[in-house]
Formats: C-alpha cells, structure tokens, sequence
C-alpha cells in the first residue's frame, strides 16, 4: 500500500503543532499550561561535527524572500524561505530522507517542494502546499518513491509560488542532498542506542545534521508535548550557523536560550 509523505510543521509563533505521524493527521491541540516552564538551559544538546572536507553551508542560494517584485503582493503576504541543512552537500544514510525549511511568516501563496535527480528532466518526487504556515516544516519522502542512490548528488527545491500562471515569477530556494552508505561503526552505535534522543546525537556527532533532525521529529511526533526536543531542534538549527532563526524561534515559544556554539564558520 502507497503510503502519503509524512509532513510535519513546528508552527513557530503559535502554541500549536500540525503532525502527520505514520500518515495520519492530527488536529492542532494546546500546550499544558506549564508547557513554557518545562525548558531547561540545562539540555543534553546534540553536538554536530561536520563530516571531514564538507563544505558548511553557504548563505547565498539557501534562502530567498518573498514575492517582493510581484503587484499582486505585497510585504505582509511575502515571508522569507531558508532552507535547513548542515553543508553544501548534505549527507545522509537515508534512502528516504526527511527535508527541513523555515518561513518567517505563514504563506498564503501556494509553496512546492521538489526532489530532482541529477540527469532527469522531470522531478523525482513534487509535493505542493496551497498554504503554509509560519516556522519549521519538515517533508519526508515517502517509501512509494524511488529510493535515493548511494553516491548520487540530488538537488531539492522549496518555491514560493507567486503567480500560478507566471511560473518564472517563482522564488526558490535549492541544495544539494548525497545519500552516503552507513559506516559501520555508525550503525554499531545506533544499534546500541535506547532512545531517538541518543541516536539524534550519534548522527550528529557522526556528522549527518538532517537525519539527526529526522530522529528528532519522530520523538516530537512521540512526545509532542516534551519543550527538550524542541529545543534541541533549535540548538541544530543554531549550530549550522542560522542562529538568527533559533533565537526567533525561542522567542516566540518562550524557551530559555541554550548555551550552543556553532561548530561551523
């Protein structure tokens, strides 16, 4: 049986989260009142190496505001996109990864993911969201798709779609994913993990920063109330040098700033 993309949004500047947990879709539900009082400054984050001679990500071509150029828009109606990942080739041992960006305000225009395999001219997978929410969405691939090839260097794109009918009016964001096959002393120490909150800090001190947050978002789909994950989302997002948007993000929750350093420059 085809099973639906899981997509997931952390819906950062509201008290609410939209999940889609093993293809089923929960309605937005409240935090306990004492939710805000649950973070801690003294989290066991997750510490990301990069894996040795990967470029950290770049600034440039990540990111991408809104339709500002466009008459039938205006500022308010135009969020900035940033796409979320740790180098310039992100690695991953998923043959169905999980893709993460971020909104600086909800979207009324229509946004459009695309997997896009390198010598195809037609995309690997497209998925489109006539509105998104503010903050962190998070797109897994879903295993009816074609597994992505060992060594293979695959580009992703995130498009505001400004003018349905005027589709070179798009702004996109794209990076490039490279699934890498699991070293063994990976896999020896996954194995021997106990909770995804350990296996979220095995990948990413073993460098692969995107299946670290992928962990992370099957233990918040677990613990949807638990503030430790997100906040350890947000220490990730912090350490690829995109602490402007991990400090936005706790601010509207209300969560303690941590004490993390990005790891790259």
């Amino acid at each position: 049986m085809r099973r639906p993309p899981q997509v997931s949004t952390l819906l950062i500047g509201a008290t609410t989260f939209l999940l889609v947990q093993t293809s089923v879709v929960h309605s937005p539900f409240s935090f306990p009142s004492n939710w805000l009082q649950l973070g801690s400054p003294a989290l066991a984050i997750p510490r990301y190496v990069p894996i040795q001679g990967r470029l950290p990500r770049r600034t440039q071509g990540t990111g991408a505001r809104g339709c500002m150029s466009d008459v039938t828009t205006t500022a308010q109606s135009s969020p900035t996109l940033t796409l979320l990942f740790g180098t310039d080739v992100e690695p991953t041992t998923l043959m169905h990864p999980v893709f993460f960006w971020h909104l600086s305000s909800a979207s009324s225009m229509p946004v459009e993911f695309a997997l896009i395999e390198p010598g195809q001219a037609e995309p690997l997978f497209v998925k489109r969201f006539e509105t998104m929410s503010a903050g962190i969405t998070s797109l897994a691939i879903p295993e009816s798709t074609p597994a992505l090839v060992p060594g293979r260097v695959y580009r992703w794109s995130v498009a505001l779609i400004c003018n349905s009918a005027r589709r070179s009016s798009d702004i996109i964001a794209q990076a490039q994913i490279e699934r890498l096959e699991r070293p063994s002393a990976l896999a020896h120490q996954l194995a021997s993990a106990t909770s995804n909150l350990e296996r979220a800090e095995i990948y990413a001190q073993n460098g692969f920063w995107s299946d670290s947050m992928a962990v992370l978002k099957q233990a918040q789909n677990a613990q949807p109330n638990n503030p430790v994950i997100v906040q350890d989302q947000l220490s990730l997002i912090e350490q690829i040098n995109l602490g402007e948007i991990a400090q936005q993000e706790r601010q509207r929750l209300g969560l303690a700033a941590t004490n993390t350093n990005s790891t790259s420059n």
